[in-house]
């Protein structure tokens, strides 16, 4: 048993490794907007929120897609 436990630590040590280049974060803001149409004489100011995730692979420390 103790020979399988050996051959697969020294055949699967970068596995791990691997999975190491993903990120990810959350982006959050404040939209604001000026609505002004010409057919009616009331200007409309809207505001509103957005937010959204995003991953990332990281090739180098200065590179990502």
């Amino acid at each position: 048993m103790w020979r399988i436990i050996v051959f697969a630590s020294v055949l699967f040590p970068s596995v791990q490794a691997l999975g190491q280049n993903f990120g990810g974060g959350v982006h959050v803001g404040l939209i604001s907007s000026h609505v002004l149409e010409s057919t009616v004489p009331a200007q409309y100011n809207k505001v509103g929120l957005w937010a959204g995730g995003f991953t990332d692979y990281r090739f180098t420390p200065r590179s990502t897609l």
